[in-house]
């Protein structure tokens, strides 16, 4: 994996920042779950939590991924993880779920779930390689275009 010559910077996502997560969402290879409404009604949630990699540009920086979550009981459930993608494959993923995994593990969830489609190969690889692990299987849970939804989970290490 090549990282990026420019500086990282993690930080919570402002209200001004949904359209860009939108965009990034949309993107030509990307079959986009989310749009704009669905990022503001979860944003809106007492329970979510939602992460923004920026990445400096001179002055002005750039949104590069953001991460969505939302807290369930002790655990927590990763809704969206994306990547804009100019800035694939340069650990803008890894970044993200690093500080994520690192903010919750301090409020002591048992578990981190998310659910992949079977077909996103890339996507179940990164997940595995971080120490996610499938659980089940929900068939036919996305549309456009169809797809499984492996629902897979990751332990934190802290005992209930």
């Amino acid at each position: 994996m090549t990282k990026t010559s420019h500086r990282v910077r993690v930080r919570p996502v402002r209200p001004a920042d949904i359209l860009q997560l939108a965009s990034i969402e949309a993107g030509p290879d990307n079959p986009g779950n989310w749009n704009e409404k669905d990022f503001r009604a979860e944003f809106c949630r007492p329970s979510s939590l939602f992460l923004v990699a920026e990445i400096s540009h001179g002055q002005s920086p750039v949104i590069a991924g953001f991460l969505a979550a939302r807290r369930v009981e002790r655990d927590w459930e990763i809704l969206n993880l994306g990547t804009h993608s100019g800035y694939r494959r340069r650990g803008i993923a890894s970044t993200l779920l690093a500080r994520f995994l690192k903010q919750v593990s301090a409020a002591t969830p048992l578990r981190v779930w998310l659910e992949v489609r079977r077909s996103n190969h890339p996507a179940r690889a990164f997940y595995e390689k971080t120490g996610f692990k499938t659980r089940y299987i929900r068939p036919n849970y996305y549309q456009n275009p169809p797809d499984d939804a492996l629902v897979m989970e990751r332990p934190t290490g802290n005992k209930p």
